[in-house]
């Protein structure tokens, strides 16, 4: 998925974000079949998150702030989109998921979840991506 114009001017003067959310879900308001995009950029050292919608900017939130060394996951929001499967998730990141999950069905019913050891969760719904996340990873003591 291409970054949009507002995107690609947040990245120049910031870089791509520490963490983000995407969720890719049906548009209740326009009606069955069309979906939105939303997306969550966390900037961890500037405290700040960016949300936009379909591409469009839409306001910034807080975003929390980390102050001990933390790794990033290294992946961007444009590497994922609606029509990806697990298979093309795995394709970038290099790896399966360390672990799949079931899911409360009132929370997002026929959800299959993946979450990977490089602090990134992914979530189907009818075989479609609908939600993907990444986490600060925190080293592991014993140097």
């Amino acid at each position: 998925m291409e970054l949009s114009q507002e995107q690609q001017k947040l990245v120049a003067r910031l870089s791509t974000p520490d963490t983000f959310t995407l969720i890719m879900a049906e548009d209740e308001e326009s009606g069955a079949g069309q979906f939105v995009r939303i997306e969550l950029w966390n900037y961890h050292t500037l405290g700040t998150c960016f949300k936009f919608v379909n591409g469009e900017f839409r306001g910034v939130d807080e975003a929390k702030e980390l102050t001990e060394p933390t790794d990033f996951a290294g992946f961007t929001p444009d590497q994922f989109s609606r029509d990806m499967t697990i298979e093309d998730v795995n394709a970038p990141v290099g790896d399966i998921p360390q672990a799949g999950a079931d899911v409360v069905p009132e929370i997002m019913e026929g959800a299959e979840i993946y979450v990977y050891e490089q602090g990134l969760l992914v979530a189907f719904v009818e075989g479609q991506l609908a939600y993907v996340t990444t986490q600060p990873v925190f080293p592991t003591g014993g140097e």
